[in-house]
């Protein structure tokens, strides 16, 4: 999982003082502003997310839950393999499961073997690189939705 918290403090304790429209804050306002930031996250992630066969991008997720002044973004991988594109994998033996062969063709040959030396990967750590991204939308986000609400007249 990964998660990140954007916090509006700040922002709600302004638009209280100068309109105390609270309820209109935490039942409108920052819904929206929430939603807005997963899906630039979510696209900037899977933006970022290396491309083999589309699985790890397909299975890029979010879920949003609302406290009283925040809101906790968290995402979802669905691919079981994600950990080891960010954290990379030191050098390890693959073996054959229940005796059997490893087959793949190489130089267009087929190649068989017991098992193999596999040389590990390097850390890729596209989540991160897709958040660095939307830090200057999150303040757009939230200078756009704090210049609503003050307007806002009821």
């Amino acid at each position: 999982m990964i998660s990140f918290t954007v916090d509006t403090t700040q922002l709600e304790k302004t638009v209280l003082k100068v309109k105390g429209k609270q309820a209109k804050w935490s039942k409108e306002y920052l819904p929206r502003l929430a939603a807005l930031i997963a899906a630039d996250a979510k696209y900037e992630v899977q933006v970022e997310a290396p491309v083999r066969s589309g699985v790890l991008q397909r299975g890029i997720s979010t879920q949003i839950k609302l406290g009283a002044t925040s809101a906790t973004i968290n995402g979802y991988s669905s691919a079981p393999y994600t950990r080891f594109v960010i954290e990379g994998t030191r050098p390890h033996i693959i073996r054959a499961v229940n005796g059997r062969v490893l087959h793949w063709q190489s130089g267009g040959e087929d190649r068989f073997a017991a098992y193999v030396h596999h040389p590990g990967t390097k850390p890729n750590d596209f989540v991160e690189r897709g958040l660095r991204k939307i830090e200057p939308l999150v303040e757009e986000h939230m200078r756009l939705v704090g210049e609503e609400l003050l307007d806002f007249n009821v």
